[in-house]
């Protein structure tokens, strides 16, 4: 069995680390823009819905539309905290000590933490406004 010093060991575990932020920070990249795209199509598509149906409550339905614009909004936000994050992240591979590390670990699963929250609102209001969708026109 292979035996590693101190110093090697770290150094796989900080190579670790980054290649697991790195991945965390290309997949958030791409959900963010799927998601993007996703509310826009969301938006129009339920826009014109209502525009063309009788819809028994449009009050409803505006709250609806109202939190997809928040949640619009808000991935704009997310899209432009994730570019400010992946800049501070080139720093990273400079890291010689544990403060270091645990300054860059901390803020990414702080990030983490906010950016997964968002998605998943995202996806219940998506999950509502396909049902919404989906009733309106067999109605």
């Amino acid at each position: 069995m292979m035996q590693f010093d101190e110093a090697t060991q770290k150094l796989c575990l900080v190579n670790l680390e980054q290649i697991f932020v790195e991945r965390d920070l290309r997949y958030w990249k791409s959900e963010l823009a799927i998601a993007k795209v996703e509310m826009a199509f969301c938006n129009n598509l339920f826009t014109l819905i209502l525009q063309e149906s009788k819809v028994h409550k449009p009050s409803k339905y505006r709250n609806i539309l109202g939190k997809l614009s928040q949640l619009q909004q808000a991935t704009t936000v997310f899209e432009d905290r994730l570019q400010h994050l992946t800049l501070q992240f080139e720093g990273y591979s400079e890291c010689d000590d544990m403060q270091c590390d645990q300054f860059y670990m901390s803020n990414h699963l702080d990030f983490r933490e906010k950016i997964e929250k968002h998605f998943l609102q995202y996806r219940k209001l998506k999950k509502k406004l396909l049902s919404v969708i989906h009733s309106t026109k067999n109605s």
